[in-house]
């Protein structure tokens, strides 16, 4: 599965779009930020050496039996803006933190997306039969987004987000974060803020890198209680006993947290925010 990180979105770092539609331009130091931030950000901040170990899971080729070829069969795809168009470069690949180093500091990425571990090197792609480039790992990700909720929340809607609807970021993160611990036994677990409008989970355990497509499925559909459809008033509908899964969510964090939401969205001081 493809993940990938919003430059764009870091503090400070605002899109022409958005400088334009903004009618307080974010300020730091008491300057409107431009562009030139991500540069700075990419040249001195950007933890390249700490994404070289992570996604290497020790195939650094430093240690006796590591797979050195490993770091370099992961692609990369870079968003590269300018002010006339967007270029979108894939089947990037490094073999050293310093070449990924060098890379993203000459292209200047806006967007960088994280892909998976292919059988081959990515840029050799083109010399092997399309049955011999294939992808053979890659981190389980969870993508949650606070637009997912925009027919509980009042107060906000789209990307737009306040200190009274965040919260439910909070809970799909405690709900999300338990099951995968408790259900299914991983422990190397990464939350991040997406850098728009939600957050991302990396479930990083060699077991969750290896899974199938079909397994990821039933992973992700074991979480999936919204059935209702676009123009069905009730979303979610429970009937018998709760799966241990939802119970424990319901007892543990919903619950409690319920009761901060009927008064943070003013539930029921508006007719039309009862169902029923």
């Amino acid at each position: 599965m493809v993940s990938s990180w919003h430059l764009t979105q870091l503090p400070g770092i605002m899109t022409k779009e958005k400088e334009e539609n903004r009618e307080y331009p974010m300020q730091i130091d008491n300057r409107v930020p431009t562009a030139s931030l991500l540069t700075d950000y990419l040249r001195k901040l950007f933890p390249y050496t700490d994404m070289f170990k992570w996604l290497a899971y020790g195939n650094d080729g430093k240690h006796p039996g590591c797979d050195s070829s490993f770091f370099g069969r992961r692609e990369f795809s870079f968003t590269i803006k300018s002010d006339r168009d967007e270029v979108y470069l894939c089947f990037q690949s490094f073999f050293s933190a310093s070449q990924m180093e060098t890379s993203i500091k000459s292209k200047c990425p806006t967007k960088i997306d994280i892909g998976a571990v292919y059988t081959v090197h990515p840029a050799k792609r083109h010399a092997y039969a399309q049955s011999g480039f294939n992808p053979i790992e890659g981190e389980l990700v969870f993508d949650t987004d606070i637009s997912d909720y925009d027919d509980v929340r009042y107060c906000c809607s789209g990307a737009d987000t306040c200190l009274n609807c965040w919260p439910l970021m909070t809970i799909s993160i405690e709900v999300i974060n338990t099951a995968l611990r408790e259900d299914f036994g991983f422990s190397h677990i990464l939350w991040v803020y997406s850098g728009r409008r939600g957050v991302h989970c990396w479930v990083c355990d060699s077991r969750a890198r290896r899974l199938s497509k079909e397994q990821r499925s039933a992973v992700a559909d074991y979480f999936h209680v919204y059935k209702g459809g676009e123009n069905s008033l009730k979303k979610v509908t429970f009937s018998g006993p709760l799966h241990p899964f939802l119970a424990r969510a319901y007892t543990d964090v919903l619950k409690n947290e319920f009761e901060k939401w009927v008064s943070t969205q003013k539930l029921f001081e508006h007719e039309e925010r009862c169902c029923f």
